[in-house]
Formats: structure tokens, sequence, C-alpha cells
């Protein structure tokens, strides 16, 4: 695992489209957490599932292209990684008792929640 990051032109090219996937998922868990709230009883859990499906396709994809470059590899992203997939878990676990109590699931998806910031600061800070 790189602590720092060789930023030649593949490498960067390779987070750009990194950055895009994260940020699709990310957008795709923000919009499960969100529909929990927003839904009737009946429907939210329906609809959160599918968005959470979405955000999961994006993570594949994302955590595929990240484990293919190797020289892209730092903490950072770890922690994003591991952050969706505590979110996740908890996730399903409140949609399968579909306990009302929300406070495990709103800590995790704010821990997912700032580890995306710190990537996406990580990012931006990058002199493409």
């Amino acid at each position: 695992m790189n602590n720092s990051i060789d930023f030649n032109q593949q490498n960067i090219e390779d987070i750009k489209y990194l950055d895009k996937l994260l940020q699709q998922t990310y957008l795709a868990v923000c919009s499960a957490q969100d529909s929990l709230s927003e839904r009737s009883k009946r429907g939210k859990y329906h609809l959160s599932l599918c968005f959470l499906t979405i955000a999961s396709q994006g993570y594949i994809e994302a955590k595929s292209f990240y484990d293919e470059k190797k020289s892209i590899a730092d903490i950072r992203f770890e922690g994003f990684f591991e952050a969706y997939r505590k979110y996740k878990s908890q996730f399903m676990e409140f949609i399968s008792t579909q306990d009302n109590i929300k406070e495990q699931l709103n800590e995790k998806f704010d821990n997912f929640k700032d580890k995306s910031i710190l990537i996406s600061s990580l990012i931006r800070n990058i002199n493409y």
C-alpha cells in the first residue's frame, strides 16, 4: 500500500476515472439513505434497496478498477471501501429487521460520508 501516489499522467487519468466511480457510489448511497425518511413506510424500503443496488454496482466497479491499478493504491481509498462495506452491512440489517432505530445506520452513513469527503478532497487537490 502506497503512502503517496506517483502522479504521472496515467495515474492521474486512473484517479479521475476512479473518482467518477466513487462519486456515483456516494450519490447512490445518499439516495438510499434519504429515501428511508422520505417515503411512506410501505415503499421506502423497496426504493432504498433499489438505490443500494445501484451503489453496490458502483462499488464493485470501483473496487475492481482500484484493485487492478496497483500504482494508485492508497490507504485513504481503502478507508472509503471499508466504510461502504460497513454501511451496506448495517443497512441490510436495518432493512431486514425493519428496525425503527436508525442511530447505528446513521453512524455508518456519517462515517461513509466522511471517508467520501476525504477522498474527494484528496482528488481535488491533485495538480492536474
